[in-house]
């Protein structure tokens, strides 16, 4: 199989050899922004678990065996912005099948601190699936909840939007977004003429990045991202988060790279910079550990 991995754009392109498996070599981007004013940080300090679209569970069997660390039954008719009840506990980042090949960050910062998210503050995110195929919100819903599960931080989704992701999405965005300190998390199904995430390539089949801005004690935490997945290239991608190469597999994928996490050598792992075929689509002991690393566990950041 042939895949090229770049060494901070990682993009799921078409590979050429056996099986005609796809892979994703999809990248990080972080864009250093300072804040202006001291506490502009999230109003909301809410911890409870997420709160995803409402929608009918996914046809799929959900990914919640408890070495996957998923909630045990996928989310039930939330409210948009009205935290959900418990679903799961994190799992804390000593997992035996778990070494640290098996999971990369992203970003650090001086002593090797990973860049994350303050876990202490839910992640907005907002959905413009116009062009996604039907079922599409389903998977987005369990994706976020299986980063939700592992990471403990609370995700709030604040409805659907027909913006298209954009290099140049500014971190905060007031007239698109007016009760948000940052533009939320945006995930999009968007073609290569709809978007210049893809760069030069078409082909890619998905895109995930986010950006960081600085905060108290030097200090960086990412504020917002955005997830492009790729309406041509993934038009006949396997529905779900079953067996094979799959939707699921490719927004577990992405997301994990807007939560920090960077490209693993370890195969095993959803990380992995090539999208292989699994038995389904769950994040691996390495992947899990390197999301408790960004996670509730490692405490709250400063504003």
């Amino acid at each position: 199989m042939a895949a090229t991995l770049l060494a901070t754009a990682a993009l799921w392109a078409t590979s050429a050899g056996t099986g005609g498996s796809k892979g994703v070599v999809e990248g990080h981007r972080g864009a250093a922004v300072t804040r202006a004013a001291a506490g502009a940080a999230h109003a909301d300090t809410t911890t409870s678990p997420s709160t995803l679209p409402p929608t009918t569970p996914p046809a799929v069997s959900p990914e919640s065996a408890p070495t996957t660390n998923e909630p045990a039954e996928p989310p039930k008719s939330l409210t948009p912005g009205r935290p959900s009840p418990p679903t799961s506990q994190v799992r804390i980042a000593s997992d035996p099948g778990a070494s640290s090949a098996s999971y990369v960050f992203e970003l650090t910062d001086a002593g090797g601190i990973p860049v994350r998210w303050n876990p202490c503050a839910p992640i907005h995110f907002v959905t413009n699936l116009a062009e996604a195929p039907p079922g599409a919100l389903a998977e987005v819903n369990q994706a976020v909840a299986a980063v939700s599960a592992a990471t403990g931080i609370s995700f709030v989704w604040d409805g659907a939007t027909s913006e298209l992701p954009s290099l140049a999405r500014p971190v905060s965005n007031r007239q698109a977004y007016p009760e948000s300190t940052e533009s939320p998390v945006l995930i999009a199904w968007a073609g290569p003429s709809d978007t210049d995430l893809y760069g030069s390539n078409p082909n890619l089949t998905g895109v995930g990045l986010a950006s960081w801005v600085n905060i108290a004690g030097g200090q960086r935490a990412y504020v917002t991202g955005q997830i492009a997945i790729n309406t041509v290239t993934t038009a006949t991608m396997r529905p779900g988060f079953g067996a094979g190469i799959t939707v699921g597999q490719l927004l577990l994928h992405e997301l994990g790279h807007v939560m920090g996490l960077g490209h693993t050598t370890d195969t095993t792992q959803i990380m992995f910079p090539v999208q292989l075929p699994l038995p389904s689509a769950s994040y691996g002991a390495g992947d899990l550990t390197g999301l408790a690393h960004l996670g509730a566990a490692g405490g709250c950041l400063a504003d």
